[in-house]
């Protein structure tokens, strides 16, 4: 039997829970989402009536989720032997920008790391891609390693220089080992069974004076607001849990964390989710699984996916200067 289908799940796959942050089982409906990569759906998403916290309720089971994901990583790659022209000069233009972005966000990083006294020499990346964030802070001498089950490892190892552990990140934190100054996770805590547990985990990873950051999608955000259902950032089945910045913070306080500060700015990111919740059918990952498979390259749409970021980056400013921004990015420290 297929698991994953074209349609409505099968019962078989599903199972009910309760909220992870403050145990309620009292909830509203709030809406249904369907696979944009897969098709398939509906799947609900509630809001818990205790202390509002969004998550998918049925869900796709732990054992089962494997089958909603790509067999293909649809990550960007380095992809320097492709012999055409045009598909090499878009991949490269692509890197380009998204190093753009990566240094942003590590200047970020510093600058918070400066304001609290923190020098850090040791950063973990859990659920690192392909490298290119680990990359910029081995430039800067500190020791990094990454944490990735996917075969971004590849590039990450090959062309960044970047040590990778092959696992999940549940497994990697589950086992004892070293701890670091500074733990960072990239759109990845939304996808977890329990992200209480998976934090837990990170906070017996993280030195006491350390910091960890953390980036999801924000159900708070205008976007959000705007799109409900069809707002890119919703990746049903595979996002379990939509949260607000008072979400996590409760979040991360049952795990131990205290959030120290988050922001909601990044206007260079956030064009791409807005025109791909307008126009569903430049679906980047679709694009990008398609010439894995050996299909062909999506010039068009790759043109038309760079001028609807262009011109929406003026809303962008303007969602993250309303403090309503697409992503939530959180600095926290332990709880002592």
């Amino acid at each position: 039997m297929s698991i994953r289908v074209d349609g409505r799940p099968e019962p078989s796959v599903l199972e009910e829970t309760s909220c992870i942050s403050c145990g309620g089982s009292e909830y509203e409906t709030v809406f249904e989402a369907y696979d944009r990569i897969f098709g398939g759906g509906p799947y609900p998403y509630v809001r818990c009536a205790g202390c509002g916290l969004v998550y998918e309720n049925p869900r796709i089971k732990k054992a089962l989720i494997g089958h909603y994901y790509p067999e293909k990583s649809y990550t960007w790659k380095e992809l320097s032997d492709e012999p055409k022209l045009v598909p090499r000069l878009m991949n490269r233009l692509e890197k380009h920008y998204l190093f753009s972005l990566y240094r942003k966000e590590k200047k970020h990083i510093d600058d918070y790391c400066r304001e609290i006294g923190l020098r850090p020499e040791s950063v973990l990346d859990l659920g690192c891609a392909t490298g290119e964030r680990l990359y910029l802070f081995r430039k800067d001498g500190c020791r990094v390693l990454g944490v990735e089950m996917s075969e971004d490892i590849i590039q990450a190892e090959r062309i960044y220089g970047v040590k990778v552990v092959n696992s999940s990140v549940e497994d990697f934190l589950s086992a004892k080992g070293e701890s670091f100054d500074l733990i960072t996770n990239y759109h990845i805590i939304e996808h977890f069974h329990d992200p209480v547990e998976v934090l837990e985990g990170m906070r017996g990873r993280l030195n006491d004076n350390g910091l960890l950051v953390i980036e999801t999608p924000n159900a708070a955000s205008v976007q959000f607001r705007l799109f409900k259902e069809k707002c890119f950032f919703i990746e049903a089945p595979r996002h379990l849990y939509l949260f607000t910045p008072e979400t996590l913070g409760k979040v991360l306080d049952k795990a131990g964390f205290r959030l120290a500060y988050y922001h909601t700015k990044k206007p260079f990111l956030n064009p791409s989710p807005m025109i791909l919740s307008l126009v569903p059918s430049l679906e980047t990952r679709r694009m990008r699984i398609n010439e894995l498979e050996g299909g062909g390259f999506s010039l068009t749409k790759r043109l038309a996916l760079a001028a609807g970021v262009f011109g929406l980056a003026p809303l962008a400013y303007l969602e993250a200067a309303s403090g309503m921004g697409a992503t939530i990015t959180a600095f926290a420290v332990k709880k002592h």
